[in-house]
């Protein structure tokens, strides 16, 4: 079982709660912005060809709060299919670990990938 942890720093992806509530190309862009930040830091990642356990580790800095943790999901999980570091984001395809919050001088996102 291979398992791959790419670490974003001063990123987040697009919660989905922003995605709903602004005009409909506006959050294409947002989507689009995702899906390049996480094609360039995944390059280094295999192409998906069996199904994925998906773990978001959220670096928060002081005074920060974060965001529900469902929110997080939509945008990261089509970029990393747009990227096929997921065959698609099907329940058959990926199996999502809670979204974990931590600590820190600045914002990142760390991505673990684990083949199953």
């Amino acid at each position: 079982m291979s398992s791959y942890t790419i670490s974003i720093p001063n990123w987040h992806p697009v919660r989905l709660n922003m995605l709903m509530t602004v005009h409909h190309m506006k959050a294409y862009r947002l989507k689009e912005a995702d899906k390049e930040v996480v094609a360039w830091y995944m390059s280094t990642v295999p192409p998906a060809t069996t199904k994925r356990r998906l773990t978001l580790t959220i670096v928060l800095p002081p005074g920060r709060r974060g965001g529900d943790p469902s929110a997080y999901w939509k945008s990261l999980e089509d970029s990393l299919v747009s990227c096929k570091r997921l065959v698609n984001d099907s329940k058959e395809w990926v199996e999502l670990v809670p979204v974990r919050y931590e600590r820190g001088q600045a914002p990142a996102s760390i991505i673990t990938l684990e083949d199953l």
